[in-house]
C-alpha cells in the first residue's frame, strides 16, 4: 500500500507541478498596462472594473444585455500629428470564451463602441472599438485634410486596437486568444476586409457585411440616382419611383423560386419602366398621377449606372426592388456629399446637391486617380490570408 500512495503523490505532484507550469500569471484589472504598437505613443490609459454596463438596443453581432468588464481605455498619437485616437477594450471578469472580437464602425465613424461592445462581451468575447482619432458623429470636415487621421480611419486605428487588445487579453486572462474574429458591416465590412488585404495575421476569421469596398467609386455612385434627378427642370417624385420599382418586385420576385417579396438575383430581373408608362399613380397627397415616358426613363438610368462618355459603365446603379428615398431626392445620400464636398473639392460646407452627370462622371475619375490606392479597399496587398472572410 505504501509503495502504490508513493507512487500516486509522485504521479499527482508530477501534473501539478507540470499544470502550473504552463499557467501564465494573470494581472489585475486595475494593475493592466498598455504596451503601445510601434509608431504609436501612449497619451493615458485606464483601467476600471464597472459592473452592469448594459445596451438594450438592436444588434447583430450578439444579444443586447448587461455585462461585467473591465474597461480599458486607451489614448494614442502618432509623431508629432496631435492626434488623440481612443480605444476601447471590454475584457469579461468572468465568462471569457478564450476569443477576441474586434468591432468596426459606420458610415464616416471608425467605431461604435456598447453598440458593438456589450453584446461581443455578452456572447463572452473580450472585444474593442475605436474611434481613430476622428468624431463619431461622422463629421470629416475637421479632419479630411489630416495626413495620420485620414490613414487612421483608413486601416491602421483598428490594427493597433487589435494588437492592443489581444494584448490585454493575454495579460488579463494570462493567455492569449485562442482565436481572433473581426465582426462589421458596411464601412466595418470594408475595414474587415483591410484587415484580410493589410493585416493578415490580426484575425482568424472576419465576418464582414456589406463592405464598402471601392470606396473610391462607390460614394460617387451613391451620388448617381441624384445626378440623374437633377438633369431635369422637375424631379420624379417619389410616389412614382416607388411604384415603378414596386413593379420591378412584382414582376422578378418569384424568379429565385420563392414569393416572398424580394429579389434575391437582380442580375436575373430585366424589367423595364417603360412597362409602366401610362399607368396611374395615386401619391401621398392622395393626387392621382401618370407615370410618363421621362418618369421611366429616369428610373432605368439610374438602374444602369453611372457611365462614361463613351457609354463604358463606371459603377452600378440601384438594383430593382431598392428603396430610393434617401438617394434620389434632394439633398440626397450625406455620406456621398460629404466625400465630393470635403475630399473631393476640398472645400467644407459646400452645396454639392446640384451636381448633373457629366460632372459626376469627372468627379468618379477624380476620385478614382487621388484616392484608389488608399480608400478603395479592393485589391489584396499581402499573400497571406485568414482562415475564413465572410461577405454578404
Amino acid at each position: 500500500m505504501l509503495p502504490s500512495l508513493a507512487i500516486g503523490l509522485g504521479l499527482v505532484s508530477l501534473v501539478h507541478g507540470c499544470l502550473v507550469s504552463t499557467v501564465s500569471s494573470t494581472t489585475p484589472c486595475s494593475l493592466l498596462t498598455v504596451t503601445p504598437p510601434d509608431g504609436a505613443t501612449l497619451i493615458n490609459a485606464t483601467a476600471t472594473e464597472r459592473y452592469n454596463v448594459t445596451y438594450d438596443g438592436p444588434t447583430y453581432n450578439g444579444v443586447a444585455g448587461s455585462v461585467d468588464i473591465c474597461d480599458v481605455e486607451v489614448f494614442l498619437t502618432h509623431g508629432d500629428a496631435g492626434d488623440a485616437v481612443r480605444f476601447a477594450i471590454y475584457l469579461p471578469l468572468s465568462g471569457w470564451n478564450g476569443r477576441w472580437q474586434g468591432t468596426g464602425g459606420g458610415g464616416f465613424a471608425a467605431g461604435a463602441f456598447d453598440i458593438e461592445l456589450v453584446p461581443a462581451v455578452t456572447s463572452g468575447y473580450s472585444a474593442g472599438s475605436t474611434d481613430a482619432g476622428v468624431n463619431l458623429a461622422g463629421n470629416t470636415d475637421v479632419w479630411y485634410n489630416s495626413t495620420q487621421l485620414v490613414e487612421n480611419f483608413v486601416h491602421l486605428s483598428f490594427h493597433e486596437m487589435t494588437l492592443i487588445g489581444k494584448d490585454l487579453s493575454e495579460k488579463f486572462y494570462g493567455r492569449k486568444p485562442e482565436y481572433s474574429y473581426w465582426f462589421g458591416c458596411s464601412t466595418g465590412g470594408r475595414q474587415g476586409m483591410s484587415e484580410a488585404q493589410r493585416y493578415p495575421e490580426d484575425y482568424d476569421g472576419i465576418f464582414a457585411g456589406a463592405p464598402a469596398i471601392n470606396w473610391d467609386k462607390l460614394l460617387i455612385a451613391d451620388y448617381w440616382p441624384l445626378a440623374v434627378q437633377n438633369q431635369g427642370d422637375e424631379p420624379v417624385p417619389l410616389c412614382k419611383l416607388g411604384a415603378i420599382g414596386n413593379a420591378s418586385i412584382h414582376a422578378c420576385d418569384v424568379l429565385d423560386g420563392a414569393a416572398d417579396g424580394l429579389i434575391s438575383n437582380p442580375l436575373k430581373c430585366k424589367f423595364d419602366a417603360n412597362s409602366m408608362v401610362g399607368e396611374k399613380v395615386q401619391c401621398d397627397d392622395d393626387t392621382i398621377t401618370t407615370i410618363t415616358e421621362r418618369d421611366a426613363a429616369v428610373w432605368n438610368e439610374v438602374r444602369n449606372g453611372i457611365h462614361d462618355e463613351s457609354g463604358k459603365l463606371l459603377w452600378y446603379g440601384l438594383e430593382p426592388g431598392t428603396n430610393y428615398q434617401v438617394q434620389a431626392v434632394s439633398p440626397g445620400f450625406l455620406i456621398p456629399r460629404q466625400w465630393i464636398a470635403d475630399f473631393l473639392l476640398r472645400t467644407p460646407g459646400l452645396d454639392v446637391t446640384d451636381i448633373k452627370p457629366e460632372a459626376l462622371v469627372d468627379l468618379f475619375h477624380k476620385s478614382v486617380s487621388e484616392f484608389g490606392d488608399l480608400w478603395g479597399t479592393e485589391t489584396p496587398t499581402s499573400q497571406h490570408s485568414v482562415s475564413a472572410v465572410a461577405r454578404y
